[in-house]
């Protein structure tokens, strides 16, 4: 994100986790997360509410923008910031209530936040439609890098390191080879068989 003064500012969206969305990550639904979140602000003026930085130097707080039924844009000087961004997102299904800053939030906000994320586990939105979804946290610091992936289309259990797995990009995760197996999918066959 930009300020006014055209420098760069980096807010992990408070309280919610948002999946990873990067190329190296490949978390699922972490694009569609990325993506949801700059449509979300780009081109509105955005007020972030904070009162820390976690260790990175990031801000911690809440992301307010004018609804978009507003049709407001960056020039505009009289629109009410009354959506909280991290809020929507929980609602869809495109970030975690990451409980590790939950106590920096006040009893309502904590109470929204959690109820927005189980009321999406239950619809099954967004990342909660996969079978075991893995928080970003969880993610960043996984075995060798992540999940175990099996491709869609073959069915091959990729296990992180191994040739295909970060070329791998329609798949359901699992949090283990075994879990990957049991439900129907298969090795990579070995070079030279």
């Amino acid at each position: 994100m930009l300020s006014r003064e055209r420098r760069d500012i980096d807010v992990p969206a408070g309280t919610p986790q948002s999946q990873e969305g990067d190329a190296r990550d490949d978390q699922p639904f972490g694009q569609r997360s990325k993506q949801s979140l700059s449509r979300a602000v780009m081109g509105k003026n955005v007020r972030i509410e904070w009162a820390k930085q976690d260790r990175y130097g990031r801000l911690i707080g809440k992301i307010w923008v004018a609804p978009p039924e507003l049709q407001c844009d960056s020039r505009s000087t009289d629109c009410p910031m009354t959506l909280d961004v991290n809020l929507a997102q929980l609602t869809v299904g495109l970030a975690w209530h990451y409980k590790e800053y939950e106590r920096e939030q006040g009893p309502q906000d904590r109470e929204r936040y959690a109820f927005a994320e189980q009321e999406a586990q239950a619809r099954k939105a967004g990342l909660w439609s996969e079978p075991d979804p893995t928080p970003p946290w969880d993610w960043r610091h996984g075995t060798a890098g992540g999940p175990i992936k099996k491709t869609t289309s073959s069915g091959i259990c990729h296990e992180p390191g191994t040739p295909g797995y970060s070329s791998t990009t329609k798949f359901t995760q699992y949090p283990t080879l075994e879990a990957c197996l049991a439900s129907g999918g298969r090795l990579p066959k070995q070079a030279g068989h």
